[in-house]
């Protein structure tokens, strides 16, 4: 959820379902066991997220319409769920804010 949400907030609608989700997470859990470096592991991650994600402003690309041509009601919602996120409260304070 937490990747999903830092997505949005950078405007990227990512494409992982809830089952791909839990098995990349979980291979994430198990690299330091099976002798995966970090390094290896952060560019493998970076990758997935690139091939399953893209721009909010792609949905609004003709080719996308004629195939969805809800997609540009799902490019308003996503951006004003990118808002939402971003004006957060939470989202907002600064370093010297934190208790």
């Amino acid at each position: 959820m937490a990747l999903d949400m830092f997505m949005t907030a950078n405007g990227y609608l990512l494409f992982i379902n809830g089952d791909d989700m839990y098995r990349l997470a979980k291979d994430t859990v198990e690299a330091n066991m099976k002798g995966i470096r970090a390094d290896d592991l952060l560019a493998q991650l970076a990758k997935r997220i690139e091939s399953e994600s893209v721009l909010f402003d792609a949905l609004l690309a003709g080719p996308v319409l004629k195939i969805l041509p809800r997609a540009a009601e799902m490019h308003a919602a996503m951006v004003s769920e990118r808002d939402t996120i971003r004006l957060h409260p939470l989202n907002s304070r600064g370093p010297d804010d934190l208790d």
